[in-house]
């Protein structure tokens, strides 16, 4: 009898048992099975104060915005209608855009681009920036390397970062602004962050260098030639 009880013994739910059933159940974060999910999205979720929601969607950018102004449980109450919604929205947002010509122009952004994006795309930065700027929407924006504030308005900001490594855009829950500015370069338009070579003199191509800690030394002693630093500053921001 005794043996008999023995050999059941790796069916007992001892500690051991329990933690074995566990390395090796389905749903355990070490199975290889959850392993062969996207990386890269899971490593951006977790950088950057990142919110950590998954959205199966395509379209990043719209749902982001309308988890903004809706709240995450409204996007998942959509269920299957989701799609619907999305078209629906995108078809108002450019009747507005149609009658903000104007604000578009000060934005330099242009109307049949935008109208392109938003109805046989995936939204892109410059139409979020158009749609926030119509729905009075304070939007930051920010890479790597530049960041952009649209802050007009008294409310909280949408934040979003573009992973560039990876390609991602990520709806962000706050940032500092001693982070924000932390190696990237303020700029005044997103779709020109940068003004043409003319536009800078040396001393300024130098400070922007500084900020985006880029060497503007060819050698020991000799310094990059204007063009030269303006062509790595582009590099570094594109």
């Amino acid at each position: 009898m005794t043996n008999l009880f023995s050999g059941l013994s790796k069916f007992y739910l001892t500690n051991d048992n329990i933690k074995m059933i566990y390395n090796n159940s389905f749903f355990c974060d070490n199975n290889n099975y959850l392993k062969k999910k996207d990386i890269k999205e899971k490593k951006c979720k977790n950088s950057n104060n990142s919110e950590n929601i998954y959205i199966k969607e395509k379209d990043k950018l719209f749902w982001y915005l309308y988890i903004f102004e809706n709240g995450f449980d409204a996007y998942q109450l959509l269920g299957r209608n989701k799609y619907s919604k999305e078209m629906d929205e995108k078809v108002e947002y450019i009747k507005c855009l149609k009658n903000e010509k104007r604000l578009l122009k000060d934005l330099k952004l242009k109307f049949s681009e935008i109208q392109e994006n938003i109805l046989y795309q995936s939204i892109n930065i410059y139409s979020l920036l158009a749609i926030t700027s119509i729905k009075k929407i304070n939007l930051i924006y920010y890479t790597d390397s530049f960041y952009y504030i649209s802050n007009k308005y008294d409310k909280i900001p949408l934040i979003i970062y573009y992973d560039k490594e990876n390609k991602m855009y990520n709806k962000v829950n706050s940032i500092s602004e001693t982070e924000l500015k932390k190696n990237r370069l303020n700029i005044e338009y997103i779709q020109k962050p940068i003004k043409g070579l003319s536009s800078y003199k040396v001393a300024d191509l130098e400070n922007i260098c500084k900020i985006l800690n880029i060497n503007i030394m060819k050698n020991a002693t000799k310094k990059l030639k204007k063009k030269e630093m303006y062509e790595k500053i582009v590099l570094k921001i594109s």
